[in-house]
């Protein structure tokens, strides 16, 4: 069927822009905080989503929606929008991303009586380092939370931004979350974007990626309690490391929504596909002209496209490559195939006239 996502499908949805605290690569904006939605437009939104996945026939296990922010405990009325998962508990796996201040004793109860899926928590590196980056006190409320988390069933992850500020920081990250009891520990890349911007400076060279994704894959295959992943950045690394990659698939079977019902195809991607005031998920979805084309290999540049590996790559990721050139298709910058360092913002890159063919991913 046309316009159904093959395999899996993903809803982040960012329901405030509100936090309480101010990280450095934080690419919140201010302007999301005057249209917030209100609990009766989530709701009806929850529906459209609910009906998609029955629709589509897609598995409870292969179809996710994550809250997040902003901080999502900020909004009053999460654990009713939690409450509409609940009902729907059958159709789909559902889950929080936060900074870990809200899990109080009473919240962590609360989460496990709707039967909350997954929390994923955020913290930078050792104490003094994500304190400089997340604001002081925020590693002991990060681990305070995490530790509430253990033992209720509920899938506890833990999810870094690393830069040149954190990078060394990465094993000790590791050997926390397995001191915490913690399942899976995410590094992210920095992207560039919102107050990111600031830190464009610290972005790692390419050579310093290509550690990081060692790093990760190496503890990675070692079956250890704790399992270290690079999330949907990691085309770059395809095969370089016997590495089958997740790649960047945004557009193709997940999105975005902003607060105030604005649809991305991913929050670092910061190009509107769609505004759910107006039109309904599925429509955005299937005739999004944004979504059209970030879905077509075609627009991507041909360096990469001569790559050996680029049919698992895709170019990288796009929300660090759109954030780092200033416009779509110019391929990951932090590729060590391609690049020996970081280039320069001005680099000239072709894209050719072909025939449009889009990805079949859906």
């Amino acid at each position: 069927m046309a316009g159904v996502p093959r395999d899996t499908f993903h809803l982040q949805w960012h329901l405030t822009e509100r936090c309480n605290l101010r990280c450095k690569h934080c690419y919140m904006d201010k302007e999301l905080v005057k249209g917030e939605m209100g609990l009766g437009a989530v709701k009806d939104i929850l529906a459209q989503y609910f009906a998609l996945v029955r629709k589509w026939g897609m598995p409870r296990e292969k179809s996710k929606i994550s809250f997040t922010g902003g901080e999502p405990f900020v909004r009053k009325d999460i654990f009713d929008v939690l409450e509409e998962c609940y009902k729907n508990h059958d159709l789909s796996r559902y889950g929080l991303l936060c900074n870990g201040f809200f899990l109080s004793d009473g919240n962590v109860a609360r989460l496990k009586s709707l039967r909350v899926d997954y929390v994923q928590v955020s913290i930078e590196g050792k104490e003094k380092t994500n304190d400089s980056l997340r604001g002081k006190g925020s590693f002991r409320k990060a681990v305070e939370g995490i530790k509430r988390l253990a033992g209720t069933g509920i899938h506890t992850s833990v999810s870094m931004t690393v830069h040149k500020k954190n990078f060394q920081d990465v094993p000790a990250v590791a050997a926390l979350t397995r001191e915490l009891g913690v399942g899976t520990l995410g590094i992210r890349r920095l992207v560039p974007y919102g107050h990111g911007k600031a830190l464009s400076a610290f972005m790692l060279s390419p050579q310093e990626t290509r550690e990081m994704f060692e790093y990760a894959v190496a503890a990675g295959s070692a079956g250890g309690p704790v399992h270290v992943t690079c999330g949907c950045e990691d085309g770059i690394a395809a095969q370089d490391m016997h590495y089958s990659p997740i790649g960047c698939f945004c557009g193709y079977h997940s999105l975005s929504v902003l607060p105030d019902g604005t649809v991305y195809a991913c929050r670092r991607l910061p190009i509107k596909a769609g505004d759910l005031r107006k039109d309904s998920l599925e429509d955005v979805f299937r005739r999004s002209d944004f979504l059209e084309k970030i879905r077509d290999i075609n627009n991507i540049n041909d360096e990469c496209r001569k790559c050996q590996f680029f049919n698992e790559c895709l170019g990288g990721a796009k929300c660090v490559s759109f954030a780092y050139w200033g416009k779509l298709g110019g391929g990951d910058p932090q590729c060590w195939r391609r690049f020996d360092a970081l280039p320069r913002r001005d680099t000239r890159w072709k894209i050719s006239r072909v025939p449009r063919k889009s990805v079949t991913y859906y």
